[in-house]
């Protein structure tokens, strides 16, 4: 327990004690676990009478604590009951314990524990609050949590069954968070603004062609209609899902040695208005280019006479529509391909493979078999097999890419200049210069709320 609790302190989240125990009972558990140390400054808040007691309480702790860089808060549950019925006592009690190291609340109710949880969550709205127990007394307090983790144990199942997460060890607890749960996040942030970005990559082909086409704003298609419906399931659906779901940034053994990388979390650093901007501006960029150079490289002005038929325009437009999907996919795959922790493992080398298997096999499907000429008739007249075979339609193909290069440097000089706490410790880790553990020891942490019981 007392690695654990080092560790998780050490990855920026703050750790407090609600139980039901005696006061000495708990200041000797928390002493043993290492969340109180000799150098302390300890400030008691028990025994408390009335709201006004409360109040001097508080304020002779704040004054005790001022300019303290080691505190700790020893609170009762009498001394909870009063300060939590005034707002200012409970404005007054959260600043205090944020400004501490460490808190134990001792001799709480069940719906005590709860009250604290919500304390943080209403002062604290940007903060994730944990909540972990084994007892039947702690359900409360997990369901007022954000995140309710029961131990199983000799107290019955209620707080597992209450939980949202169940473990069967406190130490559990460690890779959960540092592995799993940091992992997780990277994975649904990355893939909220990936899911977004293909898809205004692909619409960019649409928009620019609505206002070149001779018909304006006549609502037909840039690219091929079937390849758009194969676009979002068959070609770039199971790169994403493979490529973040079994990414590996670092092995869990050595994960444990660099707790402060789950800090990019608490930091919001994967997701956040910054981040989501550069997405939408990356795939205004992507696809502009992907549509514009082929257009305009190969399309020979075709916008300006195509369609004036009633049914299909010219052929010269259909090679650099096609040309154009194909960058668009490149660009996509490429974009997640750099953002992947593994970008040379077997698996994310075949899966990006297989889109680009599925795309050449639609584009044949669609131009050379009897449904794909019914189904899309204008890739069957010289369009696929030209663009494949001729050296003036495969120089588009080659050097459209390059574009990417941008993409490439803007990253390495983020990373180089401004690295994360992981890009850090990956770079040890590839040095072979791994931390070993951390010592158990008091740490002070500044960032998310854990509550334990």
């Amino acid at each position: 327990v007392p690695q654990a609790i080092c560790l998780i302190k050490q990855a920026g989240i703050r750790f407090w004690v609600l139980t039901g125990d005696k006061t000495e009972t708990a200041v000797e558990i928390v002493r043993s676990c290492k969340l109180f140390t000799e150098h302390m400054v300890l400030a008691s808040l028990t025994n408390c009478a009335s709201q006004e007691q409360a109040i001097e309480l508080l304020e002779k702790a704040k004054q005790q604590l001022e300019g303290v860089k080691d505190g700790g808060l020893v609170l009762d549950g009498t001394f909870v009951g009063f300060v939590l019925m005034t707002e200012r006592g409970a404005a007054m009690l959260y600043e205090l314990a944020i400004s501490s190291s460490s808190c134990v609340c001792c001799r709480l109710s069940p719906q005590q524990k709860r009250k604290l949880v919500e304390l943080v969550r209403r002062f604290n709205v940007r903060g994730i609050t944990l909540a972990i127990g084994d007892g039947a007394n702690d359900v409360s307090m997990l369901q007022g949590a954000h995140v309710g983790i029961g131990i199983r144990g000799k107290e019955g199942n209620q707080a597992v069954q209450a939980s949202d997460v169940a473990i069967s060890q406190f130490r559990f607890l460690v890779p959960l968070l540092l592995c799993h749960g940091r992992r997780a996040y990277r994975r649904v942030a990355v893939l909220l603004c990936f899911m977004l970005y293909k898809h205004i990559v692909l619409a960019m082909g649409d928009i620019i062609w609505a206002h070149q086409c001779s018909r304006r704003f006549s609502g037909q298609n840039a690219y091929p209609e079937w390849m758009g419906s194969a676009f979002p399931a068959l070609i770039t659906g199971l790169p994403v899902i493979v490529a973040l779901g079994y990414d590996q940034d670092l092995p869990d053994e050595i994960v444990q040695r660099y707790p402060e990388v789950y800090t990019e979390g608490i930091d919001r650093l994967h997701f956040n208005p910054r981040v989501f901007v550069t997405w939408v501006l990356t795939a205004l960029w992507h696809g502009s280019v992907a549509w514009l150079v082929p257009s305009l490289w190969v399309g020979n002005n075709s916008w300006t006479t195509h369609l004036k038929s009633a049914k299909y325009g010219p052929v010269e437009f259909w090679r650099a529509s096609c040309i154009s999907f194909l960058m668009l996919v490149t660009f996509i795959n490429q974009r997640l391909w750099m953002y992947s922790y593994s970008p040379f493992a077997l698996r994310t080398v075949l899966v990006m493979a297989f889109s680009y298997f599925m795309l050449i096999a639609c584009m044949l499907c669609l131009a050379f078999t009897p449904p794909g000429k019914a189904m899309q008739p204008h890739l069957a007249t010289g369009v696929v097999d030209v663009i494949f075979s001729q050296w003036k339609y495969l120089k588009v193909i080659i050097v459209t890419p390059f574009f990417l290069f941008l993409d490439a440097l803007a990253l390495f000089c983020y990373a180089t200049f401004r690295p994360s706490p992981l890009d850090i410790a990956r770079g040890q880790w590839r040095r072979g210069l791994a931390k070993s553990l951390p010592k158990v020891e008091s740490y002070d942490g500044r960032g998310s709320t854990a509550a334990a019981s």
